[in-house]
C-alpha cells in the first residue's frame, strides 16, 4: 500500500493491477504509469479521457519531477504546496 492511498483511502490506478509480483500484469502497470506521467507533464483531452475510463478522479503531481504548475482545462487545482499538488479532473460528460 502507498502512502497516498493510505492518506487518502483510495486505490490509487498503479495499485489497482494486483497482484504486484505478477509478470503478466507488468505491462499494464506499466501503461497506468506512464499515462499518469503524459497527464502530469503535458495534459490533453486524450489523456484526460483515458485516465477518466480507468475511473479516475484524482491525480497527485509530484513537483520534484514535473515542472508542470498548471492542469488547464483538465483538471483543477485542489491543494498545492512546495512538494506536489492535488488535482481534481474534470469530466467532460457531466
Amino acid at each position: 500500500m502507498s502512502l497516498t492511498s493510505a492518506i487518502s483511502k483510495r486505490q490509487v490506478l498503479i495499485e489497482g493491477v494486483m497482484p504486484a509480483n505478477s509478470e503478466k500484469l507488468s505491462a499494464e502497470r506499466q501503461k497506468r504509469r506512464m499515462l499518469i506521467e503524459q497527464f502530469v507533464n503535458q495534459p490533453s483531452r486524450i489523456l484526460l479521457d483515458s485516465l477518466l475510463k480507468y475511473g479516475v478522479v484524482w491525480v497527485v503531481a509530484d513537483h520534484a519531477v514535473t515542472k508542470t504548475r498548471s492542469w488547464g482545462e483538465f483538471a483543477k487545482i485542489r491543494f498545492s504546496n512546495d512538494a506536489g499538488s492535488v488535482l481534481e479532473l474534470k469530466n467532460f460528460a457531466n
